[in-house]
């Protein structure tokens, strides 16, 4: 249950940076068109490397979540990979909200 919290935790203040704050719609500004974003004054390099960052915040976040559920060995990426995957496109790899809710049929039928 507590995974569970972390990850709708993690995932609201995910939406709020991106969809409240400067900072995450100069990203997204930067994914649509770099360099439309240039011109407004925004450095793609730069808020490439935030995203990098907030990526292995992330990624790491999400390995001291499963860890100690799953138990940590050397090739356990591969199946939790395989598995985030499939359910990426059971909701649609360009819908985040659906792909959460492929995440959790995942969890449940597993």
């Amino acid at each position: 249950i507590w995974a569970i919290g972390i990850s709708l935790v993690s995932l609201a203040v995910l939406y709020f940076f991106f969809n409240k704050t400067y900072m995450g719609k100069a990203v997204t500004a930067c994914v649509v068109n770099p360099f439309a974003a240039r011109l407004m004054g925004i450095q793609p390099r730069k808020m490439s490397f935030g995203a990098i960052v907030i990526s292995a915040g992330l990624g790491a976040l999400a390995g001291i979540i499963i860890a100690p559920i799953s138990g940590a060995s050397y090739d356990m990426g591969v199946m939790i990979g395989l598995k985030a995957f499939i359910a990426a496109v059971i909701g649609g790899l360009t819908n985040a909200p659906a792909a959460i809710a492929g995440a959790f049929i995942i969890g449940i039928l597993e």
